[in-house]
């Protein structure tokens, strides 16, 4: 975790997102929460950026089922024709990307902070 943060970041990802296809957001966050922010203060990373990594890359979703408020979304606008299901499932799979992108990116202004 401390000698290869950026490797850390990248398998602790897959990690939260491969969590997320079986249990919902309400279960990934306490659960590696819990796992990682003692074992982050045990090795000197800053607890903040795991709780941090923890709150944006669980929010990601690949299903419909995973995202409640998209199937309520989709529950209530079904046959009105107000979106293009497939376009908003890509554009899903794009922010899935740009969490981890974020995440990357923010490492200057961590650095910058001290904190990383």
């Amino acid at each position: 975790m401390r000698n290869n943060f950026s490797l850390f970041v990248l398998l602790f990802s897959v990690a939260i997102f491969a969590a997320r296809l079986l249990l919902p957001m309400a279960l990934v966050v306490p659960l590696f929460g819990t796992i990682f922010i003692p074992l982050s203060e045990a090795n000197g990373v800053n607890a903040w950026l795991i709780a941090f990594i923890i709150l944006v890359i669980s929010d990601g979703w690949f299903f419909p089922y995973q995202y409640s408020p998209k199937l309520l979304f989709s529950s209530i606008t079904e046959n009105l024709g107000f979106f293009n299901e497939k376009l908003l499932n890509q554009g899903n799979m794009l922010m899935n990307i740009m969490r981890l992108f974020v995440i990357y990116t923010s490492f200057f202004y961590w650095k910058w902070l001290g904190i990383l």
